[in-house]
């Protein structure tokens, strides 16, 4: 998905006929890496950085390879 609106975003911002920078998006996650969501194990994350880490590198380079401009970091 992201690689898709970047490339249509990216399509609309060079048809405008001036300069338009194109953002990419970085949303937040669902998932908490901070803060533990059981209180009988508090080390215990739904997801571990590895994989949320991942997860987001994913989206940047889809991102990118659509032909952002920058880079937009969402709350986390």
């Amino acid at each position: 998905m992201a690689l898709a609106g970047a490339r249509i975003a990216r399509k609309a911002a060079d048809s405008a006929g001036r300069k338009v920078l194109v953002a990419g998006s970085i949303g937040p996650s669902s998932k908490s890496l901070s803060i533990g969501t059981d209180a009988d194990r508090p080390s215990w994350r739904p997801i571990s950085f590895d994989t949320l880490a991942a997860a987001y590198k994913e989206q940047i380079d889809a991102l990118i390879e659509g032909g952002v401009d920058f880079l937009l970091i969402e709350t986390c």
